[in-house]
């Protein structure tokens, strides 16, 4: 599964009502990964860069205006190798510490950051790991952290890697209803900050590796670009100020 999980502040406070805002010009992703723990890269048969999926649901979700500048790498040598880091299995506060001390970026009233870690481990669940989440976003901050031996366990790891981002994302954004109001009611209440809609990529379900699969393989079949479902992105563009 993926997961939002609370937490402190790494760096600046992120206020997700404040990414909207019409003075941010630039939208930047701080991508760090340990050794071994590399994300996929290059392009895909058709020639398309894998991290297209990923920068085509921030621009859906950023609109076309204001004119904004988006910064997200997708080669390794615009990345930084943080080494190997002994801890295998990681709390919130190894997270929260391991993105203080890599981040080079900073926010400003112009410039928002996404700050993204890969890791060779897990997400530490009680003193255990918990070899089933893919990824979370930490509560009130900007960073994500991907687990890549849980990602590489799936089949369609690349693609299993790309949606789980774009579902960080989406909660590092304040989807669904924490931080970005409702425009409807597609809340599951039951679920956390979850989407009611079982095509949208914030549906709980989709966060487990067999179900996310599944919603990868549609999404292939379909070659649909945009995996938010129609109400998160109501939700947003009511944020932006859409007419």
């Amino acid at each position: 599964m993926c997961a939002l999980v609370l937490g402190g502040c790494a760096g600046d406070d992120f206020d997700p009502l404040e990414v909207f805002a019409p003075s941010v010009t630039d939208v930047v992703f701080e991508v760090d990964y340990e050794e071994g723990a590399e994300p996929f890269v290059g392009n895909l048969p058709n020639g398309n860069s894998r991290w297209n999926l990923t920068r085509n649901n921030v621009e859906a979700m950023f609109g076309v205006t204001p004119a904004r500048t988006f910064t997200i790498p997708d080669q390794l040598a615009q990345m930084e190798n943080l080494g190997a880091i002994d801890d295998g299995v990681f709390s919130v506060s190894n997270l929260l510490s391991i993105a203080d001390q890599a981040s080079d970026e900073t926010n400003t009233s112009s410039r928002k950051v996404f700050h993204v870690l890969f890791l060779d481990g897990y997400l530490d669940d009680g003193g255990e790991p918990n070899e089933g989440v893919l990824g979370v976003s930490i509560g009130g901050t900007r960073t994500i952290a991907m687990f890549k031996p849980v990602i590489d366990s799936t089949s369609a790891a690349g693609f299993v890697e790309q949606t789980t981002l774009v579902h960080e994302f989406g909660h590092a954004i304040g989807l669904v209803n924490n931080g970005v109001p409702l425009q409807s009611e597609h809340h599951d209440h039951e679920n956390g900050a979850h989407c009611t809609n079982d095509k949208c990529v914030m549906y709980f379900a989709n966060e487990g590796k067999a179900d996310l699969a599944d919603f990868v393989r549609r999404l292939v079949v379909t070659g649909d670009d945009t995996v938010f479902g129609p109400e998160c992105q109501a939700d947003v563009e009511a944020v932006r100020g859409d007419e």
